[in-house]
């Protein structure tokens, strides 16, 4: 039972983080401000549920640097993927974002100890095939704003990779590790805000926005993935993340109109199928 659960958590997380795109371009706030936005109140969210002691857990705990790690990955992976989504399509930021099984299967060994197989290797390259495909256009048309937010997206991956394998790594609660990352990361990006746009018409104007965001697409989706993490493999797991892509190019087309181009379908393809045998060929 909690196996199946295990799933359906990262099954829900995976399909809520598909629509994270809409919800940033209707946010109309810069790739900083929303970074910020996002990580505080969701941070003061969770504040908010945990008991007092889970609050404090940080300070006798030994993973103390890897939770400040994540923190700080975190900041940094929001900021390459918001501006991966105002630099290039939907579709372009979310199927390299969705690489991150593909470094987790090739880091694991590293941070699990798992011994890294060949196929895995082998599977890389077949992702990276896959991504080169999907930048063909930018390529053709001489578009760098594609080509750049693309390359955000595929190291913002990384990051997320090496945060999913940490908190599979580290005891402590699924909400517990999401509210300290966000903490951490809030802090991370404060020194950049200023203090003055703090209130702003566009922020009051996207308050909406910024609250889904937070509370929906981060505090709850993160919640939901770590907590499905720990029950289930990692190579079974994150074949289930490859439904963001697809609700991202979905949602792209229906609402946006943006082109699902032959070179978007080859290359988006070639990552999902990828992804999926990596998933289930133990």
């Amino acid at each position: 039972m909690g196996i199946k659960s295990g799933y359906l958590k990262i099954f829900f997380a995976a399909v809520i983080w598909g629509t994270i795109g809409v919800i940033t371009r209707w946010s109309s706030l810069a790739p900083l401000e929303l970074s910020f936005y996002r990580v505080l109140i969701a941070g003061i969210a969770l504040f908010l549920i945990l008991p007092r002691g889970q609050r404090l857990i940080i300070l006798h705990t030994k993973h103390f640097l890897l939770i400040v790690l994540a923190g700080i990955l975190f900041a940094l992976d929001n900021l390459l993927f918001f501006y991966a989504i105002h630099l290039t399509s939907l579709s372009n930021a979310a199927l390299p974002y969705n690489m991150q099984p593909i470094f987790m299967a090739i880091i694991a060994p590293l941070i699990l100890k798992e011994k890294l197989k060949a196929r895995y290797v082998v599977s890389f390259i077949f992702a990276v095939a896959g991504v080169g495909i999907l930048v063909t256009p930018s390529l053709i048309n001489i578009s760098y704003g594609d080509i750049i937010g693309i390359s955000f997206a595929l190291v913002g991956a990384l990051f997320l990779a090496v945060i999913a394998l940490i908190a599979k790594r580290i005891n402590i609660q699924a909400i517990t590790f999401v509210y300290f990352k966000m903490i951490i990361a809030a802090i991370c990006l404060l020194p950049f805000i200023k203090i003055t746009s703090i209130i702003t018409t566009n922020f009051t104007n996207s308050l909406v926005f910024i609250l889904i965001i937070a509370l929906v697409h981060t505090a709850l989706a993160y919640i939901l993935y770590y907590d499905g993490l720990k029950a289930v493999k990692i190579q079974h797991v994150v074949a289930l993340t490859y439904f963001i892509p697809v609700v991202a190019s979905l949602t792209g087309y229906f609402i946006f109109n943006e082109a699902i181009t032959g070179y978007t379908v080859i290359g988006g393809l070639l990552i999902i199928v990828n992804g999926a045998i990596v998933a289930f060929n133990n």
